[in-house]
């Protein structure tokens, strides 16, 4: 991260301050529009970037690639994509239109009006918190998952959230900002899992990202994702394994009507061996093949724009996308790295 800002080449510089300025700037106007308006220019935007944006339109068909093979036509593929892009522009404005401060009376009642949520999940979860039990929560980029953490801190289930870091500082501040505003604290990827551990320890609900990269420095192992062994963090695993903390999974859907269906929930059981890693392995993969069946079912909602298969395992593999690196600084280390043949 750059932590000084001067520092930077004058033409970052330029653009860090831009891309502040316009979230700063959304932040300020979007709050005022009718949700309607804003879920339109979510549409447009999102659009835009996958008739545009050249790099993110071949990242995301590639993936689709790797999920879905030959099973979807091309044509199918492209449509997905395109409402991926949609989905998550639309994800991203929402972050922006909620940035009323939530104790302004208008705050709570203009929530309820654009979501539909599971009662009966969100309550279980609170009675555990109630009774002084710390909860594991993993969701992914899936539908709306701003809109997911920002209801559950308004409706009194603060969640620690871990923060993946950003070379524009003044960026993450802001958007730390935003997503804190109904109570959720952010925390930074250094150190992440022994803050986390005590988050639960204490009662507290964490609430992790598992479709994401995990950084080579936090740890992470190999999982079987869409049938590709993809390197992904395990925290959510570790943590309940740790502390005996409940998992439960959650996810944003769009509705047709307008609104977002939220659930918090199932609770993903799990049973203990005594083998402590080999049960995170067993039980990090059944959460990952719990969301890999919810992104099969609604493959236009993931953000399959992201670099999933950032890294190999084995570098003959050539189910990898055209993105993945040539090599994993984490194998190399252990030796497991398999050296590609010409």
């Amino acid at each position: 991260m750059n932590s000084n800002p001067n520092r930077l080449p004058p033409f970052k510089r330029f653009r860090y301050g831009l891309q502040t300025t316009v979230v700063r700037a959304l932040s300020l106007v979007l709050p005022w529009l009718p949700f309607v308006v804003v879920r339109l220019m979510g549409w447009c935007v999102g659009t835009l970037v996958y008739y545009v944006g050249i790099v993110p339109r071949r990242i995301a068909l590639a993936n689709l690639d790797v999920a879905f093979g030959n099973t979807k036509s091309f044509l199918k593929k492209r449509r997905i994509a395109r409402r991926s892009m949609q989905s998550a522009a639309t994800t991203i404005l929402t972050l922006f239109w909620t940035a009323r401060a939530p104790h302004q009376a208008a705050h709570g009642p203009r929530l309820d009006r654009i979501v539909d949520v599971d009662r009966e999940s969100l309550e279980t979860m609170r009675s555990e918190m109630l009774n002084g039990r710390g909860i594991v929560i993993a969701t992914l980029h899936y539908g709306n998952w701003e809109l997911l953490a920002i209801y559950g801190g308004y409706t009194g289930l603060p969640l620690q959230i871990v923060a993946e870091e950003m070379r524009n500082t003044d960026l993450e501040m802001e958007l730390r900002r935003l997503r804190s505003m109904t109570d959720n604290q952010m925390i930074s990827q250094r150190n992440a899992g022994l803050k986390l551990l005590k988050a639960i320890r204490r009662g507290e609900a964490a609430s992790l990202l598992i479709d994401q990269n995990a950084p080579e420095e936090t740890g992470g192992d190999w999982f079987e994702f869409f049938g590709l062994p993809s390197f992904c963090t395990n925290v959510a695993a570790a943590l309940a394994v740790r502390t005996g903390a409940k998992i439960f999974s959650s996810h944003a859907t769009p509705l047709r009507n307008g609104k977002v269906r939220l659930v918090y929930g199932p609770e993903i059981p799990y049973t203990l061996t005594g083998d402590t890693e080999a049960d995170i392995r067993r039980i990090n993969q059944q959460c990952i093949a719990h969301f890999e069946e919810l992104i099969r079912a609604h493959p236009e909602y993931w953000l399959w724009a992201y670099k999933r298969w950032k890294h190999r395992r084995d570098l003959n593999d050539d189910r990898y996308p055209f993105y993945t690196s040539d090599a994993v600084l984490s194998l190399r280390k252990t030796g497991e790295i398999v050296e590609k043949q010409p």
